[in-house]
This record gives structure tokens, C-alpha cells and sequence, in this order.
């Protein structure tokens, strides 16, 4: 989210007017999608911090009517309940479902590693189900340096052992919450394009694969490559 200030998140906590937003290519933790924000204050990293400091805003504007002690507790409940929910949909994302003592270091490790390669988010998730096959989507060709993460791998093999289920009940919770496609900004500059031109075509067919994201979509597999260099990045503006 570009500008997730005060006005665009409501008191349920929901963000919303997206009006510059982009979509996570490479991992970068300080990515910053909105051009004019020169000092990263929305950057991707501090999308939570942000996130507090709106309940701070809202906190203050009660300050005359409710205890002080009792806004504090408010605000903790929401570091907590925050961190708490991050780190159970990060497990969910690895395909687990229990929680240990070690899972936190398992995660931030994962993202250091990410941020470190740049290597592509949401293509990473969904090829953890290829991580022992070989084909043109394999696991390891996203990786620039495959060393770099043996650990790591290691790491995730004991924590699936833990949670005592089969490979193919891990294969199947990866493929079901992780999708193979998405919405990547230069996917849907080329849609608006086409449209511009009389094809809506491009539309129509994106629409219906967003509606079942978690498919495979044999027929968009050029969208499940790493994008290139020019399509990847985007910076935009409130207008976008």
C-alpha cells in the first residue's frame, strides 16, 4: 500500500483506497511503491509499524473519555494479536499448521534470505512444492545461489516431520495456499493497454483465472517466470 495513512484505513483496521499499490515481485523489505514517498514512510517494512501508528491517531482522539491505561492495553493487543496472526499465515504459507518454540527464527531467516537474493516472493511459496522435482518451474532455478538456503531447507524438512503428515498432504497445503497466478503491475498494464486498443480479451480471461488463483492455469504459464527486469519494480502515483 503507497499511502496507508489514517483516511485510507478504517476503524475495523481494513486498508483500503489502494491509490498507488503494487504488487511484491523480488522480496525486497524496503520496497517502496509510491514514487513521491521520499523518506519510505509506506515502504513495504513498515507497513505494520504504520498500521500502529493509525491506532495510535484513533487512541488519541479518545484520550478525553477513556483511561489512558486502558488505550495502552488497546494498542498492545494489537502488537500482539498482529505478530500473532503474521506468523501463523507465514506457517500456513509453508504449509504448516502447528506452531513451535522456533518458528519465528525459521521465518525471519526465509525473509533474510529473500531480501538478500532478491528472489521472487510469491513464486518462491508455490515452487516449495516442487523443491524435489526438476522441470522448467523448478524450486532451485529461482535461486541464484541454492547453497544459500541448504540450511534453511534442512530447517523446514524437520519442522514437516514434526507435524507428522505426508508428503503429498504438505504438496497439497502448498498448492492450496499459494497462488500460481497473480496480479502482477505489468499484467495489468497490458490488460489496460489492450483494452485501450478493442481487445478485451486479456481482460476477461484474467478475471476468470483471479477467481480461482490456487489452480494450476496451464495456459498462463508465461506469468509463472519470474518477470523481467523492465516489468518488475514499479513505482507509481496516486493517479495509477
Amino acid at each position: 500500500h503507497g499511502v496507508m495513512n489514517t483516511d485510507n484505513m478504517s476503524i475495523l483496521g481494513e486498508t483500503f483506497d489502494f491509490g498507488p499499490y503494487a504488487f511484491l515481485d523480488d522480496y525486497q523489505a524496503d520496497f517502496i511503491c509510491n514514487h513521491s514517498d521520499y523518506e519510505g514512510r509506506y515502504g513495504y517494512n513498515q507497513q505494520a509499524n504504520i498500521g500502529l501508528w493509525n491506532c495510535k491517531i484513533l487512541a488519541g482522539s479518545f484520550a478525553d473519555w477513556v483511561d489512558n491505561g486502558l488505550l495502552e492495553q488497546s494498542l498492545q493487543a494489537f502488537v500482539d494479536n498482529y505478530y500473532q496472526h503474521y506468523s501463523q499465515q507465514m506457517l500456513h504459507r509453508l504449509g504448516l499448521d502447528t506452531t513451535q518454540s522456533t518458528d519465528m527464527t525459521l521465518i525471519i531467516e526465509l525473509l533474510e534470505r529473500l531480501n538478500r537474493y532478491a528472489i521472487d516472493y510469491s513464486l518462491f511459496f508455490r515452487r516449495l512444492a516442487l523443491w524435489q522435482t526438476e522441470s522448467e518451474f523448478s524450486f532451485f532455478h529461482l535461486l541464484p545461489e541454492p547453497e544459500a538456503f541448504s540450511d534453511w531447507l534442512n530447517s523446514l524438512e524437520k519442522r514437516i516431520q514434526q507435524e507428522q503428515i505426508t508428503d503429498s498432504v504438505w504438496l497439497q497445503r502448498i498448492q492450496q495456499r499459494n497462488p500460481s497466478v497473480i496480479l502482477r503491475n505489468y499484467i495489468a498494464q497490458d490488460i489496460i493497454i489492450a483494452a485501450e486498443h478493442g481487445n478485451t480479451e486479456p481482460l476477461h480471461h484474467w478475471l476468470k483465472a483471479l477467481q480461482s488463483p490456487f489452480k494450476a492455469h496451464r495456459a498462463l504459464s508465461k506469468y509463472q517466470q519470474p518477470p523481467l527486469a523492465h516489468q518488475k519494480g514499479f513505482q507509481l502515483s496516486c493517479s495509477s
